[in-house]
């Protein structure tokens, strides 16, 4: 039998920081209210890290999570965060990888 994943810890303080007020990072309009979008698959990450994070609002949050377009907008976000956290793309999303297979309590 396959054993389930832990769901990561939910840290409100940090992902009040991505519900906004604030500028949506896909489309760059201001809303009052964002949703915090998890760019590399929640349940693929241990624990919910800013690098896996990043403020959209609702349409572009909808258009990230499916479409036709999932797949670069992926790309696009990966830009963002790797930007905003001074990391190239490939070294954000190799980060990631590396927490996706960490053991819990490293």
């Amino acid at each position: 039998m396959k054993q389930k994943r832990p769901k990561p810890a939910v840290d409100e303080e940090l992902l009040k920081d991505f519900r906004g007020p604030g500028w949506c990072a896909l489309c760059g309009i201001w809303f009052a209210k964002l949703d915090p979008h998890h760019w590399f698959f929640k349940r693929w990450c241990r624990r919910v890290t800013r690098l896996n994070l990043v403020s959209l609002c609702r349409l572009c949050h909808g258009k990230a999570e499916s479409g036709p377009e999932v797949q670069e907008i992926k790309a696009k976000l990966a830009a963002i965060v790797a930007k905003r956290e001074r990391m190239e793309t490939e070294a954000l999303e190799a980060e990631l990888t590396r927490i996706k297979w960490e053991k819990p309590g490293e």
